[in-house]
């Protein structure tokens, strides 16, 4: 049954009052956070240039659940008439700031737990107005990760990885078991086990020298440092890396040899549930670059990864350089219409897409992202540092 325009408006306007006073009440219940929201509203106001009457009215819109653009086109009465824009830059300062927050809570919390929480140290960390900061002032008390390499010294094997690690001394064969195999892809092997088995072992037979160097890429992000031989990466690519290692979806599609398939699927899964950030990025320490609203950006030593995918259609694992692939500026659902782009290596050219050669690439972040490593989590961090470390790796013919 069809109602008329005065019914339906009459519906809607209850409706909006309706939530509003849920909302409220809400507010109310919550206790305000010792005046936490008051002065985030406050801040926003004066970043914004806009009353703190607007800035309040529409903070109340956007927890009800109203969309930026509901909000602008039919709530001008309630925020004096914001515009879409003013709106969106209202939304990404109100989403950061109360993550600033809560991290601030957290980071407390944890120093609060050690005993080594001081008076001087908790206003610094109150004061903090960036999540670099809070990170910074965190970084002397932040537990270390109890990583792989970690379990192995535990268990005696430190010498080993040190021969390991002395290239000079190791020639590395590759049997491809995965279900990317990105770098049997890159050495432009057989992606068969049993063949590349009998690669590695009729290598082996002719002279030490048989062999070529190939580059190596260095991440380092806070105390900790990863070497890698295909890609590293923060934002998307690496949160994708983080679910697909503890993701059914993998299991089923390896069992019908789709694996391929997992990154696929967990790019459109991840992309629109993950928040992006704000970042500086220095190439070859160079002046920084400024880029609102980083997706991802990858360092690629090899063309492809996350089972083909190439990133870096250009790049080489021989010329003492890193590729580094971006996304940022442009809108989460214009970078979904993007992915057949980059499926096909045509996606350099359209806008909020770049790629980059360089050695050296440090990124600073508003906020924390998701780091990989070959494919390895390695945890969230506020800033990275990538190097490329030419011909390190010896590699079988």
């Amino acid at each position: 049954m069809r109602c008329g325009k005065k019914q339906c408006y009459l519906e809607s306007l209850w409706t909006f009052r309706y939530n509003k006073d849920i909302a409220s009440e809400k507010t109310l219940k919550s206790g305000e956070k010792k005046g936490v929201t008051m002065d985030i509203i406050a801040k926003i106001s004066e970043e914004l240039g806009i009353r703190k009457n607007q800035a309040e009215a529409a903070v109340k819109l956007i927890d009800e659940g109203n969309t930026i653009p509901f909000i602008a086109r039919y709530r001008k009465e309630a925020t004096g008439a914001l515009n879409d824009e003013v709106l969106r830059n209202l939304y990404e300062r109100l989403t950061y700031l109360r993550n600033l927050e809560e991290r601030k809570e957290t980071v407390l919390a944890g120093i609060e737990e050690q005993g080594k929480l001081t008076d001087e140290l908790k206003a610094q960390i109150m004061s903090a107005e960036t999540m670099v900061v809070v990170e910074d002032l965190y970084r002397p008390y932040k537990p270390k990760r109890r990583t792989r390499a970690t379990i192995a010294k535990e268990k005696g094997l430190e010498p080993l990885a040190g021969i390991i690690t002395d290239f000079e001394k190791v020639r590395f064969g590759v049997i491809p078991t995965g279900s990317g195999n990105d770098l049997a892809r890159g050495l432009l092997l057989s992606k068969d086990p049993k063949n590349g088995a009998i690669h590695i072992l009729n290598a082996m037979k002719k002279s030490r020298e048989d062999t070529w160097c190939m580059d190596l890429g260095e991440v380092n992000f806070g105390e900790e440092k990863r070497l890698f031989a295909i890609s590293a990466g923060i934002g998307l690519d690496a949160l994708v890396c983080k679910k697909a290692l503890k993701s059914t979806i993998k299991d089923i599609l390896n069992k019908i040899r789709l694996g391929k398939l997992t990154y696929l699927v967990l790019t459109v899964q991840s992309l629109f549930t993950m928040q992006t950030a704000d970042a500086e990025i220095f190439f070859d320490r160079e002046e920084g670059l400024q880029k609102k609203r980083m997706i991802f950006t990858a360092a690629m030593n090899f063309k492809a990864e996350g089972g083909g995918v190439p990133m870096a259609p250009a790049a080489s694992a021989c010329d003492g350089k890193l590729s580094f692939c971006e996304a940022a500026g442009i809108p989460k659902w214009r970078t979904f219409l993007c992915l057949p782009f980059l499926v096909a290596a045509k996606h350099t050219s359209i806008h909020g897409f770049s790629v980059t050669d360089a050695k050296d690439c440090t990124i600073r972040l508003s906020r924390p992202m998701v780091v990989h490593a070959d494919g390895e989590y390695c945890g969230e961090v506020t800033e990275v540092h990538f190097h490329c470390l030419p011909g390190k790796l010896r590699v079988l013919k």
